[in-house]
């Protein structure tokens, strides 16, 4: 009998409550008191039970419905997210707006990156105001000062404390059901709410603030992406089983006791902690800020993910990516887009001041988000699972319709301060789109001044060969590169070995080591050597060259030196199509990518230079 399988069930859940839990657990801090605000008015009787209701369904249809029953069984071997899902059609060839809206969705997460850190801290520190509000004025500084140290900490890795965060979201969701099950205790008519009827009339009674309204209540259910962006992680059954085991029932019994307490004449202002008891505030704020670090954490480090993937599907330069963990893939460290999401997050906390303030601009990026997901699905129902589009039409309909409700009324929020995530997901989205329309003018520009192998080879009878191997990094899997053409004309010589070495992104997660070379002996000491990654794999050439041997090509790959071209970009009539003011941008952006010896993993001493013009 397996002795481990009892504790590695009992693990995966407990893992999946630190990881893919912690945004949509620390929304009863400002949801339930946002869709209160939202209606307006003395809380009454068919007020509470309509938000309730509201949030409960909610709930139900986009978490337990969309995501668990059907989005987490779309995956990418495995893996979940915006990219997987693009990787995964990228086979089929399906179209340049699959990528737009692969773009978009990817776009508006990295938004939602620096909202999070945002809003949950926030929110959780203002608890300090009901201990005494002498403390007020401190909410600010003291939530800068715990974001900084969080952003600051990402060089570190997460994976000495990531077994931390389980049990501290285990403890924050029991201490969420406690606190709701004592109100509803003293007050159980409000388990009324239930009935989808009292959502239903509330906003029949409110046309005029109705998308204002699920605008407000969208703010509950903010976090479930992570579910399947995660779900390559951790597996789709964990996640499932720390959904409907914990985190479901401790929201529900959350939101209800909230609910329970206003109709009792309980604050309105601070809803979520004026559940607790006096004595129990101080902790309490402490564990609110934990789970508000946590779902930080969770944000930040998927933002890290998405990156990867983007770099390894071409659509954001190289930059450089650390391994903070030999034990998991996903403990990886981004430095550009840490400090970026940090300078985001942090100015936005001083301009907003308070959690009620960035609620207005927090649920937008997540719908976009949601939206575009479920586009990518639809499309992988159809070409890749061979669904039948009268099976595909319910399904796809159901989900749409609440993403797309959900989009609309958080448009009302634009006015308020939603402006600003789809503004920065706008110029993200332009970013992606120049960097690749700009790639692929380059590799096309190249593939012009390319040689056949044999005009090559006819020309380079006469030059020396030299003892030793040089390995030319070249986005070509056909011709002879510029990079080698031009070092042959500047050096009237080549080394006895030549490889050219052209690095290739699979549509999935991973590329075995055994299935990653494919090794070509043209003729005369020259090579060709395709290496097959997957998207989430980190490019490590050092390592993968030293099994050259064992497919068949030279084995003397450590002592070769390895030849990159640095291309230099100039406007010119090569008739691409591009705008001299987006060359501009995309030669900025080369100029500004890691070093292939960083990125590819390559000791620099190996590593030579050499520059290309490019004329786009």
């Amino acid at each position: 009998m397996d002795q481990t399988a009892p504790a590695s069930r009992f693990r995966a859940p407990l893992v999946a409550l630190g990881i893919v839990y912690g945004d949509i657990g620390t929304s009863p801090l400002y949801a339930f008191r946002e869709s209160l605000h939202a209606v307006g008015g003395a809380p009454g009787v068919s007020t509470v039970y309509g938000l309730l209701s509201l949030i409960t369904w909610s709930l139900i249809l986009v978490v337990s419905i969309k995501y668990v029953l059907i989005v987490m069984r779309a995956d990418n071997q495995g893996e979940g997210g915006i990219f997987a899902l693009y990787a995964l059609l990228g086979q089929y060839r399906p179209g340049a707006w699959v990528a737009l809206v692969a773009m978009i969705g990817a776009a508006m997460l990295y938004a939602d990156g620096a909202l999070t850190p945002a809003v949950s801290v926030l929110g959780a520190v203002e608890g300090v105001r009901s201990i005494t509000p002498k403390l007020a004025a401190w909410v600010v500084p003291a939530s800068l000062v715990i974001l900084i140290g969080l952003f600051a900490i990402q060089r570190r890795g997460t994976g000495a404390i990531g077994a931390f965060f389980g049990p501290v979201m285990v403890l924050w969701f029991v201490t969420l059901a406690g606190l709701g099950l004592g109100a509803i205790v003293a007050n159980p008519s409000v388990l009324q709410a239930l009935s989808p009827t009292w959502g239903v009339a509330l906003l029949a009674s409110h046309p005029a603030v109705a998308l204002t309204i699920m605008g407000s209540i969208f703010l509950c259910v903010t976090g479930g992406e992570a579910l399947y962006a995660d779900m390559g992680h951790i597996g789709r059954k964990p996640i499932t089983l720390a959904w409907y085991a914990l985190v479901l029932p401790a929201l529900l019994l959350n939101y209800f006791g909230q609910g329970a307490h206003v109709l009792a004449g309980g604050d309105t202002a601070s809803i979520f902690y004026s559940l607790a008891p006096d004595w129990a505030l101080v902790p309490l704020v402490v564990l609110a800020t934990l789970a508000a670090i946590i779902a930080s954490q969770a944000i930040i480090t998927g933002a890290f993910s998405l990156t990867r993937q983007a770099i390894q599907l071409g659509a954001l330069p190289r930059m450089g990516i650390l391994q903070t963990s030999s034990e998991g893939y996903g403990q990886i460290y981004v430095p550009a887009v840490n400090w970026l999401i940090m300078v985001a997050t942090l100015a936005l906390v001083a301009q907003f001041q308070t959690s009620d303030n960035l609620s207005e601009a927090y649920g937008i990026a997540v719908a976009g988000a949601m939206i575009t997901s479920t586009v990518l699905l639809a499309v992988a129902l159809r070409l890749h699972w061979k669904w039948p589009v009268v099976r595909i039409v319910p399904v796809v309909a159901l989900i749409g319709l609440i993403d797309g409700g959900f989009f609309l009324a958080n448009l009302s929020k634009v006015p308020h301060g939603g402006w600003l995530p789809l503004l920065a997901g706008g110029l993200i989205v332009a970013l992606m789109l120049i960097w690749r329309r700009g790639s692929n003018a380059v590799r096309l520009a190249l593939g012009e001044h390319a040689e056949t192998v044999d005009g090559f080879l006819a020309r380079t009878r006469s030059i020396t060969r030299s003892p030793g191997s040089a390995v030319f990094l070249t986005r070509a899997t056909e011709g002879i590169p510029p990079i080698l053409v031009r070092y042959r004309d500047l050096t009237q010589a080549l080394a006895q070995t030549i490889v050219l070495l052209t690095i290739v992104t699979e549509p999935v997660p991973f590329v075995r080591a055994r299935d990653r070379l494919n090794v070509t002996r043209l003729d005369d000491g020259l090579w060709r050597v395709i290496v097959h990654f997957g998207f989430m794999q980190n490019p490590n050439l050092h390592v993968t060259l030293r099994y050259m041997g064992a497919a068949g090509g030279p084995v003397d790959v450590d002592d070769a030196t390895i030849f990159v071209g640095r291309e230099q970009i100039s406007v010119g009539t090569s008739g691409l199509g591009m705008p001299a003011w987006q060359i501009g941008i995309f030669a900025w952006l080369l100029r500004n990518t890691a070093r292939p010896s960083d990125f590819f993993r390559v000791p620099p001493e190996q590593v030579l230079e050499i520059g290309v013009r490019v004329a786009l």
